[in-house]
């Protein structure tokens, strides 16, 4: 009863309470993890007054301390835990796209480091603790690397400060140089694992030494391969085994054991395409009805060059070329040609061409059964496209060559 009607009295006041207009403070100063622990949101500003959503639950009396920080009246609406999250998303996260990405992060070219230079060295949860700027600090960096077609992120962290690195088309390059304080509060906002599952690697070499996964670099100087990694990591409760690379019989059959078991486990197997990895583990000698009860997916990956497109020539493909490729005589595609924008080589960068196999029922029954590729692939790939067939889309879409396409198939009858 005593909760009701403190929690009356607090929204009278908020409903009723005037102040002066007031813009010396916008939305984001709000932080976005006192909005989330606290479920306050603050939604829209119309004047002098600000719309609110308040989660249920909620301790409207944090309301009236927003309200003192910010000098304004607030028009509160309840809503459940659900709504509040969506609404929590919408507000502090953004699309998907690199354009959509940037804009809704507020985040303009070459914004980054005065970005770097709002984050404050002390923290005090609603004065100097905004960690508005972390969070577009920390999107700014996503969408900047979408922007540019980055591959990879590096965020490293030294003495003397904190340096972001992007790989965009294979070449490291230096982005941002941060003060020693920005450090911690970015390492610490960017998360990897939840902690809710134990991740194990057996890696030859480690390359990225990764907080909160147990990784394991072979050695086979000392008898740690992969074979032994894997099995001391198997006494160790995983729930994700991740093995660098199967390469022996008995690698392959601790793996499917790990799996029989409950174990989510992953690993690469160097063959042409996805089909090829069955084949390969059978090679080794793993069992046909083990194999078809404990595999779930295999995905194929190659690297096209891609076409330079400042200077990138049309071709009308015909005769034995139309044909290999499945286009009608005339079919217009791109050749390189070469400009200062690809140091006259034709190409900028490189694409991936994918292909992908879920494993069904009828396919566990064709593994099982010992079936060969060709039955394999023509099943596995009836409604979903194969190297080769990837590898045509992107030629018509004008990304790659017809040659490129041809390169990274190993049969000709992939490309149809």
């Amino acid at each position: 009863a005593d909760m009701t009607a403190d929690q009356d009295s607090a929204d009278d006041d908020i409903d009723g309470a005037e102040a002066s207009p007031s813009t010396s403070r916008p939305l984001v100063d709000l932080p976005y993890s006192y909005a989330r622990d606290h479920g306050v949101l603050l939604l829209s500003r119309d004047g002098d007054r600000l719309q609110v959503a308040l989660r249920e639950g909620s301790d409207p009396h944090d309301l009236l301390e927003v309200r003192r920080y910010l000098d304004l009246a607030f028009d509160v609406e309840l809503v459940d835990g659900q709504a509040f999250e969506k609404l929590l998303s919408a507000h502090y996260a953004m699309d998907g796209s690199a354009a959509a990405m940037a804009g809704s992060f507020g985040v303009e070219d070459g914004a980054l480091d005065d970005i770097a230079g709002d984050i404050p060295s002390a923290e005090d949860l609603l004065d100097s603790a905004d960690d508005a700027p972390t969070i577009r600090l920390i999107n700014g960096i996503i969408a900047e690397a979408a922007r540019q077609g980055a591959s990879d992120i590096h965020i490293e962290p030294y003495e003397t400060g904190l340096v972001v690195r992007m790989r965009v088309d294979g070449v490291l390059t230096e982005k941002l140089r941060m003060p020693p304080h920005v450090a911690s509060v970015i390492v610490n906002r960017i998360k990897l694992n939840d902690g809710s599952r134990n991740i194990l690697t057996v890696e030859d070499p480690v390359e990225y030494a990764i907080e909160g996964i147990g990784q394991t670099q072979v050695n086979a100087k000392v008898g740690l391969t992969f074979a032994a990694g894997l099995r001391a990591i198997l006494r160790q409760d995983p729930d994700v085994v991740m093995i660098g690379e199967i390469r022996d019989r008995e690698t392959a059959d601790i793996a499917v054991q790990a799996s029989l078991t409950g174990h989510l486990v992953l690993s690469t197997v160097h063959t042409n395409d996805a089909v090829g990895a069955i084949t390969r583990m059978r090679d080794m000698k793993v069992e046909p009805f083990l194999l078809a009860s404990t595999l779930r997916a295999v995905i194929a990956q190659r690297l096209v060059r891609k076409l330079c497109q400042h200077c990138r020539t049309p071709i009308q493909a015909d005769g034995s070329l139309a044909s290999l490729l499945g286009f009608d005589n005339g079919t217009l595609v791109y050749r390189e040609t070469g400009c200062e924008q690809c140091n006259q080589t034709g190409f900028a960068g490189r694409i991936g061409v994918f292909e992908a196999i879920r494993i069904d029922d009828t396919l566990r029954k064709l593994i099982n059964d010992g079936g060969d590729e060709a039955r394999i692939a023509a099943h596995a790939f009836l409604k979903q496209p194969n190297l080769g067939s990837a590898a045509r889309a992107l030629v018509r879409e004008g990304l790659t060559t017809a040659e490129e396409a041809i390169r990274i198939s190993r049969r000709d009858h992939q490309l149809l």
